[in-house]
């Protein structure tokens, strides 16, 4: 194999992963001389500061590896990646700070002159239907930016009523009621005294065009969990988004239908998402929840390659046996169909992690689906938390 070395660091010796952010593949090991492009993270210390490299083929055959010091110094919050410019380059946006794509050699910091300024994870979505995509930032007081082009934002924050609990870890976009306008879905999190003190979560509806969003709905009672992770899906594929919620501190998730009468619904243990129920345990705010799992992240992908969609569910769990561990969760469709539009009569899903064999560490983290190996199933990626344990690649071989 041929390395060419880093055009930025000029590294030419690449070792293994660091410790810190340890990768084990498992029945996946990777054959760098079969891909046309590939992006491996393997890291180097120069000017004694680890960083990581990305690989791609160059019109040599040679890996030429990239880096980029300030961005791997910048670890502060989850990442989103957009071509915010139109140039059809993915930008790169974490905690508050916009990154430009310079055609794939290096990423820019052009914060000062975007007139952005924000903190927490980044929800990309193209707000008032322009063609371009905008983004609201869901930490500390939040923030709403309308892309205007060319990597400059107009502050639209005062177009959306603020998250009056400020706990929000995440948030996602879909067009809840179908109006060809996508809303918002925050979730918040909690505050920790001796025990979880967890905070509603929020939906806003978007009103269309320049008008920005009101707020639609709060959830209450014994839906009021710490939510740690959101994302849109349609399970039933009747064209219409569901909203699937990972919930921390044993707490079952929620999976939420568009409701007429209650805006939502959660439908998530009838339907087997929800988790494993155990124990009950009594909340400080007076909530009875059934134990299930310490859900950080969840992804969604059509593992079987059955056209609907499955959910993968990161759980964080302790030895104790009631603690549910990782769930792979298979959406089984009615049989015999009922057709189109005819809701979730007959579907449910099905935990099929002992058939995979996932194997339990306690500090798994996030989820990330992708076909990482081009062969045409959907393979997953596990992150992990605690230096003893390593994050997981996991090969689909369509079992």
């Amino acid at each position: 194999m041929t390395w060419a070395p880093c055009f930025q660091c000029g590294a030419t010796k690449f070792g293994a992963i660091l410790p810190s952010a340890g990768v084990e593949y498992r029945r996946a090991p990777l054959k760098l001389e079969s891909r046309d492009a590939i992006s491996l993270l393997l890291h180097h210390r120069c000017s004694g500061t680890p960083h990581q490299h990305r690989f791609a083929r160059g019109s040599t055959g040679a890996l030429v590896p990239r880096c980029d010091q300030g961005l791997w110094a910048d670890r502060r919050g989850p990442a989103a990646l957009v071509d915010l410019d139109g140039d059809g380059w993915p930008d790169h946006i974490c905690d508050g700070k916009l990154y430009k794509n310079d055609a794939g050699k290096r990423f820019i910091d052009v914060t000062k002159d975007s007139g952005v300024s924000g903190s927490g994870a980044a929800c990309v979505a193209d707000v008032d239907n322009d063609g371009k995509p905008d983004f609201y930032f869901c930490g500390g007081n939040v923030r709403l930016y309308r892309n205007l082009g060319n990597f400059k934002f107009e502050d639209w924050t005062k177009k959306i009523p603020p998250n009056k609990h400020a706990r929000s870890q995440t948030a996602a976009v879909g067009d809840v009621d179908g109006d060809g306008n996508v809303d918002l879905y925050v979730s918040n999190y909690e505050d920790w005294k001796d025990d979880t003190y967890p905070y509603p979560h929020l939906l806003y509806r978007n009103l269309g065009g320049d008008r920005g969003f009101e707020l639609w709905w709060e959830s209450k009672g014994d839906q009021v969990l710490p939510g740690r992770g959101v994302t849109f899906l349609d399970v039933d594929g009747d064209g219409k988004p569901e909203i699937y919620v990972s919930n921390y501190r044993l707490a079952p998730n929620f999976l939420w239908f568009f409701d007429t009468r209650s805006i939502l619904k959660d439908r998530g243990m009838e339907l087997g998402a929800a988790g494993k129920p155990g124990p009950k345990m009594r909340y400080p705010s007076g909530a009875i929840v059934p134990c299930c799992g310490h859900t950080i992240g969840s992804c969604v992908a059509d593992f079987d390659n059955d056209t609907h969609l499955d959910i993968l569910v990161a759980n964080f769990s302790h030895p104790p046996a009631y603690q549910n561990r990782v769930q792979f969760l298979r959406n089984v469709p009615p049989s015999p169909p009922v057709g189109k539009g005819k809701g979730v009569r007959g579907r449910h899903f099905e935990d099929m992690a002992d058939k995979a064999k996932l194997r339990w560490q306690e500090s798994y983290a996030v989820a990330v689906a992708g076909d990482f190996d081009n062969y045409g199933l959907v393979d997953f990626f596990l992150t992990t938390v605690y230096p003893g344990d390593k994050s997981v690649l996991y090969r689909n071989l369509g079992e």
